[in-house]
């Protein structure tokens, strides 16, 4: 699977940026050079590729989510929910999305009229913490057993 990568050098409007967050594939970074501009996240190995497979809530073990390329399904209790569009952005610090800056940079689902935004605080293998952007609340995952 191929990555786009973009060099912003403003943030954007608000309709843009919910455009630019439903691209699959796209990498969004700020240019290093760019004097008033946040910095990319600092490299982390395979953030997106992370990302892929089934994720269980630790708080609600019926809720499970599952990322399968560009798509994400949500689950509860056994039962599809809904499929989104599934895009990481590596600098989600006031560029493509309103969520909260992270080394680990976050990630957007998109549906047809809306869009949501995931920082991720903390990522390995096994695990997964992000806090939502719209309400600020932190979530724990781990990969079902």
């Amino acid at each position: 699977m191929s990555r786009l990568s973009v060099v912003l050098h403003s943030t954007l409007p608000p309709g843009v940026a919910a455009w630019v967050c439903s691209i699959p594939n796209l990498v969004i970074q700020a240019p290093a050079d760019d004097a008033g501009a946040t910095t990319a996240a600092d490299p982390v190995p395979d953030v997106a590729n992370t990302l892929q497979g089934k994720w269980q809530a630790v708080d609600d073990p019926k809720t499970v989510f599952a990322v399968k390329g560009s798509a994400l399904t949500t689950y509860y209790d056994g039962q599809k929910r809904l499929t989104n569009t599934f895009a990481y952005v590596a600098d989600c610090g006031g560029n493509a999305c309103s969520g909260q800056k992270s080394k680990y940079g976050c990630f957007t689902t998109a549906g047809k009229f809306d869009i949501d935004c995931q920082s991720i605080i903390n990522l390995s293998a096994t695990e997964l913490e992000v806090t939502q952007g719209v309400s600020g609340k932190t979530i724990r995952y781990r990969r079902p057993q």
